[in-house]
């Protein structure tokens, strides 16, 4: 049941806060089975020394969020990038033990020399996954859209995750790489925040260089920052937002849709409510890929969206699946197929700043009449 009676914002701290605890109490449980099991493979099982760094890595990324949070500084920015590479570690560490105790369940391996090979796997994925997390790969979409007059090069952007650790220098460079495109339009569709240190107007001063209008419509995170602060220092920003309403350039009809606070509803209340030109090509920014089919009904043609990473690191990307079956790339919807939906991975990355079977990306849609 629903308290109706608690005020939204409270609501949202309430269940951050009960996020945070079953995070923090699941993380540590693994972060014990993980180093228990490594223990035992480099014939370190028989003590309990290795309690301690398990708890320790465990510990680090809640504290070290909080820290960043409250009291943001250099030392803090250090230790949270610590905790965040930790977190990927860790993750990989798990992958690797799944098929290791498969092999192990069927043939005989010798400790501790099994261990260190393991160990190998694990640091050698680390540093891959490290790599692929600062490039950025540029991919183009060539697009038919519905009632378009002539071709428009776009630029999708989302998830690029201004926070921490991704800093001026990283947006910079995206900059330079989309102004290299040469693109009529930029739309960004969320989380241009990351939520991991305080929002920071100078930080987003590389956006003042875009060459084309931009255009932004919120996502989870600005959810978590806080919309008014969120507001407050786009402010001064060369972006214009988009929250629940509707602009027009290059001939498009650019629909905003503000990210849903439950992150399950779709965008068909706030469509009903907008008053859309049925004779111009409609382009919807939603951050969540959901609602297709109430975009569709309401005469979209093309909707954007992210959220998801693509699962950012493997096999987290087998558990979005299940979540956002159509949170990957190109798909179709509605009855005759008339709405596309194009999900993309995110320009930055969430967490550890790796990327293991994804890649962050600029997309660029070179969008042209359909012939209709």
């Amino acid at each position: 049941m629903r308290c109706s009676w608690i005020k939204p914002e409270v609501r949202q701290r309430i269940g951050l806060v009960g996020f945070a605890v079953v995070f923090t109490l699941i993380y540590l449980a693994l972060h014990l089975l993980v180093f228990g099991r490594y223990a035992v493979f480099l014939g370190r099982g028989g003590g309990t020394a290795w309690w301690w760094p398990a708890f320790g890595g465990a510990l680090l990324y809640p504290v070290a969020f909080t820290w960043e949070k409250l009291a943001s500084g250099v030392i803090s920015r250090w230790v949270y990038g610590a905790a965040s590479i930790e977190m990927g570690v860790w993750w990989i560490a798990l992958g690797w033990l799944i098929p290791y105790e498969a092999v192990r369940a069927m043939i005989t391996v010798p400790e501790p020399a099994g261990g260190v090979v393991l160990v190998v796997l694990v640091l050698a994925t680390v540093i891959y996954a490290m790599v692929q997390g600062l490039r950025i790969r540029v991919l183009h979409l060539p697009l038919r859209l519905s009632r378009l007059d002539g071709n428009i090069r776009l630029v999708h952007l989302t998830d690029i995750h201004c926070g921490t650790i991704h800093r001026e220098r990283f947006l910079r460079k995206i900059v330079e790489r989309v102004n290299a495109l040469d693109p009529e339009l930029i739309l960004i569709t969320g989380d241009l925040f990351d939520g991991s240190g305080p929002v920071d107007g100078e930080m987003l001063r590389p956006l003042d260089a875009l060459r084309a209008p931009a255009y932004f419509t919120t996502g989870n995170h600005e959810n978590y920052e806080g919309l008014e602060k969120v507001m407050r220092v786009l402010g001064g920003v060369n972006l214009r937002v988009l929250r629940n309403e509707v602009a027009i350039a290059q001939g498009i009809q650019i629909v905003g849709v503000d990210n849903p606070s439950d992150d399950r509803s779709g965008p068909a209340e706030v469509l009903r409510g907008l008053s859309l030109d049925s004779s111009l090509p409609t382009v919807l920014m939603f951050h969540i890929p959901r609602g297709m089919e109430q975009a569709a009904a309401a005469g979209v043609h093309l909707q954007l969206s992210g959220h998801s990473h693509w699962g950012q690191m493997f096999p987290f990307d087998l558990l979005v699946r299940l979540f956002y079956p159509h949170g990957f790339g190109y798909s179709r919807h509605g009855e005759d197929g008339g709405l596309q939906l194009y999900c993309a991975p995110g320009t930055g990355t969430w967490g550890p700043p790796m990327r293991l079977g994804s890649r962050n990306q600029i997309t660029v849609l070179e969008l042209s009449p359909d012939g209709e």
